[in-house]
């Protein structure tokens, strides 16, 4: 507990000057469904379905709030997501910069269905 509250309180001051950090999702564009997890990220064996992920740890670990949502599509069609993780009691302000994203940006505003290719 000791070590989350320093990641937490590094986080909060660094977001004193952000509105959201940005990050991705997952390391990847995602794979075929038949694939519980990668084997290999970067040419480096993974344990298990966790173990992968390590992107999306940040926020839980740092416990502040955080949003992932569709920001484009892989060559393939396949969708890829961003994080954005903000300051204790930000979510207003995430939420309108995920809003600002999609706006910018042409982004579909509702469900991806995984079978059609964006």
């Amino acid at each position: 507990m000791r070590a989350r509250t320093r990641i937490y309180h590094t986080m909060r001051r660094f977001l004193d000057n952000y509105d959201v950090l940005a990050i991705p999702v997952t390391g990847l564009a995602p794979g075929p469904v038949e694939e519980e997890y990668p084997r290999l990220v970067d040419g480096v064996p993974m344990g298990d379905y966790i173990e992968w992920l390590r992107f999306s740890f940040l926020a839980p670990t740092a416990m502040l709030p955080a949003l992932s949502m569709p920001v484009g599509f892989t060559e393939a069609g396949m969708p890829v997501g961003v994080q954005l993780i903000g300051p204790p009691r930000g979510e207003a302000r995430r939420l309108q910069v995920a809003a600002a994203l999609e706006a910018r940006h042409g982004l579909p505003t509702g469900p991806i269905d995984p079978r059609t290719p964006g």
